[in-house]
């Protein structure tokens, strides 16, 4: 699902043609074709903490030079010249 969300496709029945179509694919995930039907049974069976981890690393990744740089709030004083 990671390739799938990187290349941006957009439904299930895109991937199983996708991966139909992919020489690449049948290496990796060593069969020729699926069917859409066989990717939704997959996908039940992994568990929902594990997309979780997936999207929030990523997001604790943008987060961490934003925490880094001061903000008003962390500033002691502002002075306001005109």
């Amino acid at each position: 699902m990671i390739f799938a969300q990187i290349n941006e496709i957009d439904s299930l029945t895109t991937m199983a043609k996708h991966v139909k179509d992919t020489k690449e694919l049948h290496t990796e995930l060593e069969f020729d074709a699926i069917s859409t039907s066989q990717l939704s049974r997959k996908l039940k069976h992994l568990s929902p903490s594990l997309f979780e981890t997936i999207f929030h690393y990523p997001v604790q990744m943008i987060q961490r030079p934003l925490q880094a740089t001061p903000t008003v709030e962390q500033s002691r004083r502002l002075h306001i010249i005109d």
